[in-house]
């Protein structure tokens, strides 16, 4: 039998499930110098040199595995190890028998709970900053601070937890809790991050070969954030990125952005394109998006020139993909309080003599002129916290001075705000298709409940679809279409001029409501009027909420912001030569705002002129006005209409260790705008805000 015939026999054996090998050993210790063989051939040359019997599980060992022994009169068990080096097992002799089995891990110790502390680095010793750290299985996470330092205060080892941070691969350790602490976890680079594609300008470039300040934001990240604005998804994602909300108000309008901080006192908002079109964040759905490239210095200019001076935000759309469609759904309902206290003073009593106590110090005299007899009365109902049937907070005036006295304990945040405020959203989208042409949509719907309450209540509803497809017309020539539209709806009640911007000079609807109330007063008279000048005030000049009660609680005052916003993108991309593409394409956009307002008098009992409260709304001074609150209907209609077209060449190709890329093109941008305002007394029904239903004069 050759060779060759007697090593495939032995193979064969060794790799049974219980080999066993006789050798002829006897207690002298062994000598052997082989350089580069395998397992299976080391086994075979130590077979001639003893009378042991080896047992080894051939599921435990790599027979292929090439090593190396020098061994000169060495024991056994020295031998065995350079055979075996690397693969965790164990020996044991037993008589002429020597057995090799995989080592068992040591006992683990009962699972514990303490604390732990750790820091995450990269392979220099970095430390990384914002890096997220998971314990899936009870779902406990932590981010790093500026040492790159975390910590929990509980976890059940042994426990594995996945380490996260952008350019770099997620990754699980497993950790015992016998770990020295603080405990380094080393986070390993990303290998395609330098080949990564980032959107810069009319194309894309790998980042190794990137020039300009530019970052990339990962629409995957902002799937995980549980908000429903894109302004509030990218804070924070980008260092670079600073953005202020300017208020609270629910249609997510308000804010401010800029791009490493104000490059002048009187610097603009960086250039924002979605799929290359001019548009703002509040027109993007987040759960859309599938990259954000933020251009940061002054290369942007050549490309979109003075525009992007203060930078450029390019967010992309995420895109059909070949594959059987796939239908995903995702919905949250959630419900928003106020991060600061709103237990504010309910008690009539002691919010009289609170002020009263400071008027004195501050003006020499009390705020109120309440008698005696009715701050008793004030006292006495100080623990009722609802109105008791034998203590009204609200009696007639004996005095004959005022009509009513006010003694109440009521709570006036509570009755003006929603301390709670819930909120809604659902998303559907559609993503398949085949190699020749793919497609992607998504609808979303968000609903959200603002700040006001009871007749003033503010909503906002927002409906928005994107539809894209791309296809290969031949094999050199390819076609996209990019549709999307969004629809908005604010409305709320009260005064018109909700932010004090619209027309009237105002502090706001904010400051209005908080002006000359006071848990004493109640906003409704038991005759059913509204509670306009409470009297009592020493200083009592300003109506009850500045004015705006009447407006605020009588119901009838309605209004409504409605904005269409649509696009159209056509695109043909053709292929004329190795790295040289000839792109076109064509946008059509179209915007549309219709806003109503409607003012009315309100019905109130008191005659400021003769200091007395009258009943029903016939008399004379039963109308309350001062000049800005009347009968009247506001409408303000806006369009514009746009076109967007780009032609150009882009080049892009690599030799040997050069890249060159090159665009050459064109950008036409038009777009007309109309805006209509008319205001008109009267009304044929104080219940519809149109104006073709007033019927008074045209201001």
């Amino acid at each position: 039998m050759s060779k060759t015939s007697q090593l495939r026999i032995l193979h064969a054996t060794l790799v049974s499930l219980a080999l066993m090998v006789p050798m002829i050993l006897g207690a002298q210790n062994v000598t052997m110098d082989v350089r580069n063989v395998s397992v299976q051939e080391a086994v075979t040359i130590l077979q001639s040199q003893g009378n042991y019997t080896i047992v080894i599980n051939a599921d435990d060992v790599d027979l292929q595995k090439r090593i190396s022994v020098s061994a000169k009169d060495a024991p056994l068990s020295d031998v065995l190890s350079q055979i075996f080096v690397g693969q965790n097992l164990d020996f044991a002799v037993t008589g002429n028998t020597v057995s090799v089995t995989r080592s068992r891990p040591a006992p683990q110790p009962a699972a514990s709970k303490v604390a732990f502390r750790g820091v995450v680095i990269d392979e220099n010793g970095e430390a990384l900053i914002g890096a997220s750290i998971v314990d899936m299985k009870s779902g406990k996470y932590a981010l790093t601070d500026g040492k790159g330092a975390f910590s929990f205060d509980k976890l059940n080892f042994p426990v594995v937890l996945t380490v996260s941070y952008l350019g770099f691969e997620d990754q699980d350790f497993e950790v015992t809790g016998r770990e020295s602490q603080p405990f380094a976890f080393v986070m390993t680079q990303e290998n395609n991050v330098l080949d990564e594609l980032v959107v810069v300008g009319y194309g894309t470039q790998k980042r190794v070969n990137l020039t300009g300040a530019v970052s990339v934001i990962d629409g995957k990240e902002l799937n995980f954030r549980p908000v429903t604005k894109t302004a509030m998804a990218i804070q924070g994602a980008d260092p670079s990125l600073i953005i202020t909300n300017s208020s609270g108000s629910i249609d997510g309008t308000n804010y401010s952005i800029n791009v490493r901080g104000k490059l002048s006192l009187n610097s603009g908002s960086p250039l924002i394109l979605v799929d290359g079109i001019e548009s703002s964040l509040t027109q993007v759905n987040p759960n859309d998006i599938e990259s954000i490239s933020v251009l940061k210095d002054a290369s942007a200019c050549a490309v979109y020139g003075a525009k992007a001076s203060a930078g450029v935000i390019l967010i992309t759309t995420k895109s059909g993909s070949a594959g059987d469609a796939k239908i995903t759904y995702n919905g949250r309902l959630s419900i928003s309080s106020n991060t600061t206290s709103t237990d504010f003073m309910t008690c009539g009593y002691d919010y009289v003599t609170l002020t009263t106590d400071f008027y004195k110090t501050f003006k020499g005299y009390g705020a109120w002129t309440y008698s005696d007899e009715q701050m008793q009365m004030l006292y006495d109902r100080r623990n009722d916290v609802k109105e008791d049937p034998t203590r009204p907070w609200v009696i007639p005036d004996e005095t004959g001075t005022y009509t009513y006295v006010y003694l109440g304990n009521f709570d006036w945040y509570g009755f003006v705000f929603n301390r709670t405020r819930p909120e809604t959203e659902h998303n559907v989208t559609v993503r398949g298709g085949t190699d020749k042409a793919r497609y992607y949509a998504s609808a979303r719907y968000l609903y959200r409940e603002g700040l006001f309450a009871g007749d003033a209540q503010d909503t906002y509803d927002s409906f928005s679809l994107r539809a894209k497809m791309d296809a290969n017309i031949t094999p050199w020539l390819k076609y996209a279409t990019n549709v999307s539209l969004e629809r908005t709806q604010y409305k709320w009640g009260g005064f018109w001029e909700m932010d004090g911007s619209t027309g009237y000079v105002s502090q706001g609807i904010l400051w209005n409501v908080t002006q000359n109330v006071g848990p004493n007063l109640v906003p409704y008279n038991p005759d059913g009027t509204i509670n306009m000048y409470p009297g009592f005030m020493a200083d009592a000049t300003s109506p009850l909420m500045s004015g705006r009660a009447g407006a605020f609680l009588d119901g009838r005052n309605r209004n409504s912001n409605l904005n269409n916003y649509w696009t159209w993108t056509n695109r043909f991309t053709a292929h004329i030569a190795r790295g040289l593409d000839f792109i076109t394409d064509y946008t059509y956009r179209r915007r549309d705002r219709r806003a109503n307002f409607r003012s009315l008098p309100t019905a109130n009992s008191y005659d400021n002129i003769n200091k007395r409260l009258y009943s029903g709304n016939g008399l004379t001074g039963g109308l309350f006005t001062n000049g800005s609150v009347y009968d009247f209907t506001r409408e303000y209609r806006y369009f514009q209409d746009g076109t967007v077209a780009n032609a150009y060449f882009s080049y892009n190709d690599t030799f040997g260790d050069h890249h060159v890329a090159a665009t050459l093109g064109g950008n036409y941008d038009d777009y007309y705008g109309s805006s209509i305002t008319i205001q008109q007394k009267g009304s044929l029904s104080d219940a519809l805000s149109y104006i073709n239903m007033a019927n008074g004069e045209i201001e």
